[in-house]
């Protein structure tokens, strides 16, 4: 016969491997919630895991430790670190080589060194379009190559797709860059073999480093 378990004992918590684009030393694109941010996506880089889920605590295992590409700490000195929900992960969108944007579609632009969610409002004469911002009430100009299709990770998939045919633009990370990330893992997790995921990053800077 089973023993009874105690009233206030909980059943332990099965720890699962996180999906690959949560791995240590994955790039992914993180979305901040904060006022003012809210609808941007901004680049990052997964540390680790920030805790083992507990009885206690059996959703610590769904938070991640990352740090942004772009954004510094309050003091400007380096890159900032924070403990971000896997919710808000998700690996850095496709863009296509080459797409021809219209009225009326929904985008992200690059903006402040994030892309954020907007809709083509106006095709201008000179190429560039006017994007409108709803959560800030703007409308700014972008030209084409600072757009891309705005898309939904669900699932495990992006929403739309690529279509068939296109390929995703590719732009190769400094090396200065991969050997930073490389020390900062194997400083935050010295237990762990990494190794390092060379995934690209899709747009230009507009505007300075935010600090936050």
């Amino acid at each position: 016969m089973a023993q009874k378990r105690k009233a206030n004992e909980a059943p332990a918590t099965e720890e699962h491997a996180p999906p690959p684009h949560l791995q240590p030393g994955s790039q992914v694109e993180i979305s901040i919630n904060d006022k003012g941010f809210r609808g941007s996506w901004y680049t990052g880089t997964v540390i680790r895991r920030a805790a083992q889920s507990s009885r206690n605590n059996p959703l610590a295992a769904n938070n991640y430790l990352v740090e942004y590409h772009e954004i510094l700490n309050k003091g400007a000195t380096k890159p900032l670190r924070e403990t971000v929900h896997a919710a808000n992960l998700r690996p850095l969108a496709p863009r296509e080589t080459s797409r021809k944007f219209k009225f009326a579609e929904d985008v992200d632009a690059y903006n402040d060194d994030g892309w954020w969610e907007g809709t083509i409002t106006k095709e201008l004469d000179n190429g560039n379009f006017h994007v409108y911002f709803m959560g800030s009430k703007e409308q700014m100009e972008f030209s084409e190559d600072q757009l891309r299709l705005h898309r939904e990770w669900v699932n495990g998939s992006w929403i739309p797709p690529l279509e068939e045919g296109d390929e995703q633009v590719k732009k190769r990370v400094p090396a200065e860059e991969e050997e930073h990330v490389e020390a900062n893992l194997q400083e935050s997790t010295p237990l762990a073999v990494l190794k390092y995921q060379k995934v690209d990053h899709a747009g230009s800077s507009q505007g300075p480093s935010k600090s936050k």
